[in-house]
């Protein structure tokens, strides 16, 4: 199983935010040697189009089986589409290869150790497994505004019902994606595949896309430490 960590310069939300210091060293630093601590991976890469982050990557222990084309390094590339490619130029003979987000600074290996283990139970015909966070509320009691903008229950015939007899909902976590090679080679999109989730805890499915995501993901670091 190899793992690659999609990483593309010329973050604007929060400049740098791939190798700005994270608690102590670069945020993509903490992705590599968690993949790497976890003993899941037999090599980590590192994919990306900038020289610096390369370097730091390197210095983290990943590799970087070359710096990344310009015409799948915009905006507009989707990322299934950056590992499909990266996969055509590395030539795995693995099964599984698995996407780790540069951003994942709180996915401890204990974590990726529990998700390889449940990707061994898996049936032969599931694609991929994503990390998934829990919404705290159930899909029946959804709110929403009407023509007059009042406020409407989604499903007011369950009003009284017990919130354990409602549907959980949830959402992507950002954190990993563990995919079959041949369904990322597919250039398919994964919501067009058969997926199963693995659900992380609430308090690490902090996706980091603005300031205030990394505020709250730096304090939960500093608190929780070893206890993540």
């Amino acid at each position: 199983m190899i793992a690659i960590i999609p990483a593309r310069g010329g973050s604007k939300r929060i400049p740098g935010k791939n190798i700005k210091e994270f608690c102590g060293k670069p945020m993509i630093s903490h992705a590599i040697s968690n993949s790497l601590n976890s003993e899941v991976f037999r090599k980590v890469y590192v994919s990306t189009d900038d020289d610096v982050i390369a370097d730091v990557s390197l210095q983290s222990g990943a590799e970087i089986a070359r710096i990344r084309p310009k015409e799948i390094s915009d905006d507009f590339t989707p990322v299934s589409s950056v590992i499909a490619e990266e996969i055509k130029f590395i030539k795995p003979e693995d099964e599984w290869v698995v996407l780790i987000y540069a951003t994942s600074p709180l996915l401890k290996p204990r974590f990726l150790i529990d998700a390889a283990e449940e990707i061994k139970r898996l049936s032969d015909d599931i694609e991929f497994m994503i990390s998934i966070g829990k919404y705290s509320g159930v899909f029946e009691r959804i709110l929403f505004k009407d023509d007059q903008d009042l406020l409407k229950m989604n499903e007011p015939k369950h009003n009284f019902s017990r919130t354990q007899d409602l549907t959980n909902i949830y959402f992507d976590a950002g954190q990993f994606v563990f995919g079959r090679r041949d369904s990322w080679s597919s250039h398919k999109s994964i919501w067009e595949c058969s997926i199963k989730g693995f659900l992380l805890p609430s308090h690490i499915t902090v996706d980091i896309d603005e300031p205030r995501d990394w505020e709250y993901a730096s304090k939960i670091m500093e608190n929780y430490k070893d206890d993540i």
